[in-house]
């Protein structure tokens, strides 16, 4: 999908970093994320994105938000736009490699995890 360009900002939430993402998550964010996710491993907090910003993301996209964190780490995802939610609905949870859990806190997130071989 063409015409929303993908970014992904650090924002620090009292010592937490929030990873903001907005646009298009594809194979085109890939470099980005994974730069994110090197700077994110010097810090001892779990992975936390807002996704409230994202308009289209593709199994690419997916794989790269995953990667943010370590294998088998989780990565929590705040506000979930609709085309985070339809892709994970798509993908179809622990059968296609991603676990998906709903947390109570902050309401409406998610904690998706890459399983093996993902």
């Amino acid at each position: 999908m063409a015409g929303h360009a993908g970014s992904a900002l650090v924002r620090w939430a009292g010592h937490q970093p929030v990873v903001v993402l907005s646009g298009d998550l594809d194979m085109s964010m890939t470099g980005q994320l994974g730069a994110v996710g090197r700077l994110l491993r010097h810090w001892p907090h779990p992975v936390l994105t807002d996704a409230a910003g994202v308009a289209f993301v593709d199994v690419c996209g997916l794989r790269a938000v995953l990667a943010l964190s370590g294998p088998g780490a989780p990565v929590v995802v705040r506000r979930p736009s609709e085309a985070v939610l339809r892709l994970l609905q798509l993908v179809g949870g622990v059968d296609a490699g991603v676990r998906v859990e709903a947390l109570a806190d902050p309401p409406g997130s998610l904690a998706l995890t890459g399983l093996p071989g993902w």
